[in-house]
């Protein structure tokens, strides 16, 4: 639906708000919420992760380090961690040696988590919700760390409600 400016109004995952905006990008065209500019792509063709291997994009040191800063201080002692999206695994390899954890699970679905299964000390190549759904995962968790995930996902809300689940 389009109101009278041409704005885009429907009901959005993952603020609840209800103006969407697009644009052009060198990615094609893409949609934006107007409140928390959330984006998603906009008619392309089904990404296939399971047959696409993640490159190892933001595995520079400093890079992961900054992530590190920006999560440690909401991290108990010994507290527990699960990596939504993990790749190779780089996150997971400098969180061990930086931190002391008790237990660091992931998710990745591309082939890049035969990389990422030696960082980590439990590896799941499905979604969250469908690991759920069949028992398979056990919370809770102290922190959920995602990085450029939500964009690529058809349903953002359901992953926010799966992740909520499983947080202690």
């Amino acid at each position: 639906d389009r109101d009278v400016t041409g704005v885009q109004t429907c009901a959005l995952p993952i603020c609840g708000g209800a103006e969407t905006t697009s644009m052009t990008t060198a990615v094609g065209p893409r949609a934006y919420c107007r409140g928390c500019f959330h984006g998603w792509r906009l008619a392309t063709d089904r990404y296939r992760y399971d047959q696409t291997a993640m490159c190892p994009m933001g595995t520079d040191q400093a890079r992961l380090d900054s992530q590190i800063q920006f999560f440690a201080p909401f991290l108990a002692p010994s507290g527990s961690i699960l990596e939504i999206g993990c790749a190779t695994g780089e996150l997971a390899r400098s969180v061990r040696e930086q931190l002391q954890i008790s237990r660091y699970e992931a998710i990745e679905l591309s082939p890049a988590a035969k990389l990422a299964r030696s960082h980590v000390d439990r590896l799941y190549e499905a979604p969250l919700a469908n690991l759920l759904a069949a028992g398979e995962i056990d919370g809770p968790f102290d922190i959920v760390l995602m990085s450029h995930v939500l964009e690529h996902l058809e349903a953002p809300s359901d992953e926010i409600k799966a992740i909520l689940s499983v947080m202690a």
